[in-house]
C-alpha cells in the first residue's frame, strides 16, 4: 500500500535528497496515486499513497493536524465508530478517510488512541511542539515498520529499502541463523545490525533533547490474551461467524472497488459468500496453476451454485511463474523463505491488470484452524508428553536420538522430546535447530523466540499453545 519514509533529529538534506531519488521508483510503487514531502525544523519525511478511504483531495498525507504530522500506511476498520465518537467530543471532520480520523484520535488521545485503532497499518507521528516522533505498528505486525536510531538521528521507512543503506550497519550474523531456523527473521531483528523492526502491538517514542540527542520509550499498546475458556463447539462457531462476518464487512469499506481471491477452499470460500451479501457484483479471481491444482474447479463449482457472473479464473504458465521469479528480490527486502510469494505476486497482478488495487483474501485460516500437519502431528503426540514418559523420553543418549531420528527416513527424534522442546521443534519452519548445531559454530540459541512466548501461555494444552 502507501509508502513512508523520513528522518527526524539532525538532518542531512543533501543527503535525504540523494537517497530519495534512488528510491523514486519504489515509493511510486507502493503508492502510485499521490506523492508529497514534508520539511520542517528536525523533521523531513515523504508519503505516497494508495487512495484506498478519500479522494485525492481528501486524506493527503503528510497529514497536518494542529501540533501533528501524520503518515499512515494502512487501513482503519473502524473509522466510523471513532468518527462519531470524536465528533461528540465537538471535533468536525473536512472529509471521509481515515488518516484523518487516525490524526483526530492521536491529537485527543495521545498514545492511547493506538489501544482503540482496529485495521491493520504503520503510523508515523511528529509532535511539533515536543520535538517527538512516534512509530506504531498494528496489532498483528500486518504492515511492517523499519527504523534506526544513531543517537543523533532517526531514520524510518515502511519498507528496508526506504531506510539509507549507509546508516543499517553491518550484517548481523545472528539473523542468518534466525532465517536457517524459521525462514524469516524474527521482530525486531532484520538482517543489519543497526535496523530495526518496530514489533506488532507496539510503539516507539523518540524525543530531541536540546537539538543533539534522541532519548527512546518503547511501549507494548497490545498484547494478545490467549485462554481455552470457550469449551462449548456451538459457542465457538457462533463466535468465529460473528467475527468473520464482521471483518468481510470492514474489508468492504472502501472508495474504491474491493476484489475478492477466491481459490475455492474453504477460508476464501467462505469470505466470498459473505462478500456477495454486500455486493453481488463482486469480482472473484481464481488462479488456476494447471496439473494437480483444481482451484479453477472448486471454484467454478461454488460460483456456478450461487450463479455468480463476475468470476475471473486466471491461468498461470510455466513464463508468469519465471516472470514473478525473476522479480522477487526487488520485491522482497528481507530474506523470507516462502515459495507462496511467486505465485502471490502473479495473482495480485492479475488482480492489478483487472483494475483492482484492493483484494479480500484469507489469511491465517490454516493456523487458525490446524490445517497443517504439524498440528495432527501434535495431536498424537501430545498423550506422550505426559510426565509419567519422562524416564523414557530422556533415556536414549545424544548418538542413539540421532540415529533414530535418520530411521527409514522417519523423524521419530520427537518421540523422545519434552513439550517445549517439542514445540520449538515444530514451529521451526526452516532447518531444525539439531539438523544444523553440530554445523554452525556460535553459542546464539535462535529458539529463544518460540520459548518466550511459550513462558507466556502457561495453563494451556500443548495444542492449544501451537
Amino acid at each position: 500500500m502507501c509508502g513512508i519514509l523520513g528522518n527526524f533529529g539532525y538532518i542531512e538534506r543533501d543527503d535525504f535528497s540523494a537517497h530519495l531519488k534512488n528510491v523514486s521508483d519504489l515509493l511510486s510503487r507502493r503508492g502510485p496515486d499521490q506523492k508529497n514531502i514534508i520539511d520542517i525544523e528536525n523533521f523531513l519525511a515523504v508519503h505516497s499513497r494508495l487512495i484506498v478511504q478519500g479522494s485525492p483531495d481528501d486524506g493527503v498525507q503528510p497529514l497536518r493536524y494542529r501540533n501533528i504530522v501524520i503518515l499512515f500506511n494502512g487501513n482503519l476498520y473502524n473509522k466510523n465508530s471513532l468518527k462519531l465518537e470524536l465528533e461528540l467530543l465537538g471535533y468536525k471532520f473536512d472529509g471521509v478517510s481515515d488518516t484523518e480520523v487516525v490524526a483526530v484520535s492521536i491529537y485527543e488521545w495521545g498514545n492511547k488512541a493506538f489501544e482503540k485503532f482496529n485495521g491493520f497499518f504503520s503510523i508515523a507521528c511528529f509532535y511539533l511542539d515536543k520535538k517527538k516522533l512516534v512509530l506504531a505498528r498494528d496489532r498483528l505486525g500486518q504492515k511492517p515498520l523499519f527504523y534506526v536510531n544513531n543517537g543523533k538521528s532517526v531514520f524510518f521507512g515502511s519498507t528496508e529499502d526506504f531506510v539509507p543503506s549507509k546508516v543499517c550497519g553491518h550484517q548481523r550474523k545472528e539473523s542468518i541463523i534466525d532465517y536457517i531456523t524459521y525462514g524469516f527473521i524474527p521482530s525486531p531483528n532484520t538482517m543489519f545490525a543497526n535496523l530495526f523492526s518496530v514489533n506488532p502491538g507496539e510503539l516507539i517514542e523518540f524525543s530531541l533533547i536540546n537539538e543533539k540527542k534522541i532519548i527512546v520509550n518503547n511501549l507494548t499498546y497490545w498484547n494478545p490474551v490467549i485462554t481455552n475458556e470457550i469449551d462449548d463447539f456451538n459457542d465457538a462457531v457462533e463466535l468465529i461467524s460473528e467475527s468473520v462476518d464482521k471483518s468481510v464487512k470492514q474489508g468492504m469499506n472502501a472508495s474504491i472497488d474491493v476484489a475478492c481471491l477466491f481459490s475455492g477452499g474453504v477460508d476464501s470460500s467462505l469470505i466470498f459468500s459473505l462478500a456477495r451479501n454486500l455486493n453481488q457484483d463482486i469480482c472473484a479471481l481464481t488462479a488456476d496453476f494447471g496439473g494437480g491444482d483444481d482451484a479453477g474447479y472448486r471454484a467454478s463449482s461454488l460460483a456456478d451454485k450461487l450463479e455468480h457472473q463476475n468470476h475471473v479464473i486466471k491461468n498461470i504458465s510455466k513464463a508468469d511463474v519465471d516472470d514473478s521469479l525473476a522479480i522477487m528480490s526487488m520485491i522482497s527486502d528481507s530474506p523470507f523463505d516462502d515459495t507462496s510469494m511467486i505465485p502471490s505476486n502473479i495473482v495480485f497482478s492479475s488482480l492489478k491488470a483487472s483494475g483492482y488495487s484492493v483484494a479480500l483474501t484469507g489469511d491465517g485460516a490454516d493456523e487458525l484452524f490446524c490445517g497443517y500437519p504439524s498440528f495432527e502431528n501434535l495431536r498424537r503426540l501430545e498423550p506422550l508428553l505426559d510426565d509419567k514418559f519422562n524416564i523414557f523420553r530422556k533415556f536414549p543418549n545424544k548418538f542413539l536420538s540421532k540415529f533414530i531420528s535418520n530411521f527409514k527416513g522417519a523423524d521419530l527424534a520427537r518421540f523422545f522430546m519434552d513439550e517445549d522442546d517439542l514445540l520449538c521443534d515444530l514451529s521451526c519452519n526452516g532447518f531444525k535447530k539439531r539438523e544444523w548445531q553440530d554445523a554452525v559454530y556460535s553459542d546464539y540459541d535462535p529458539l529463544h523466540h518460540v520459548r518466550k512466548i511459550l513462558n507466556e501461555l502457561d495453563g494451556l494444552r500443548p495444542l492449544d499453545k501451537f
